[in-house]
């Protein structure tokens, strides 16, 4: 999946494979995803971009907390990792889980306003607003450990 075979990569590949792998959290990756989709392609524009900001900032807490999940169970807990390279894994799972959800929030965001080429425009900006938010939540989430 990922290119360089670091540790940080491999648990970070192990982590995303685990998520998927258990059918309840499956279900409600695709249930958030499909409800966030909804949730900001239905209202007006002001809310719907507020709705938007508001549900990246709610994904990034729900994916840290799938990640302390991980990097607290038996598997984790019987290889003895540095705390920089568990740190590095936890972000890039982060990352992974939450791309695809927040191009397709970005391009429906775009989409019920004015159209796919702003539609494109969003997601790039959903994005990059995501992964603003992902890291300062890592960095608080490592400031406060």
């Amino acid at each position: 999946m990922l290119r360089n075979r670091s540790i940080a990569n491999r648990t970070a590949e192990i982590a995303f494979k685990a998520f998927f792998r258990n059918s309840a959290t499956m279900k409600l990756y695709l249930q958030l995803g499909g409800l966030s989709i909804a949730a900001v392609a239905l209202p007006p524009f002001p809310v719907n971009v507020i709705v938007c900001a508001l549900l990246i900032i709610m994904l990034s807490v729900m994916f840290y907390r799938s990640w302390d999940v991980f990097a607290t169970s038996d598997y984790v807990q019987l290889i003895t990792y540095d705390s920089e390279e568990l740190h590095r894994a936890g972000s890039m799972m982060v990352r992974m889980l939450f791309i695809p959800i927040g191009i397709l929030m970005g391009f429906a965001l775009g989409l019920a306003w004015l159209g796919w080429i702003v539609g494109i425009l969003t997601a790039a900006g959903a994005m990059a607003f995501g992964l603003c938010v992902l890291s300062i939540a890592g960095w608080v989430r490592l400031t406060r450990a």
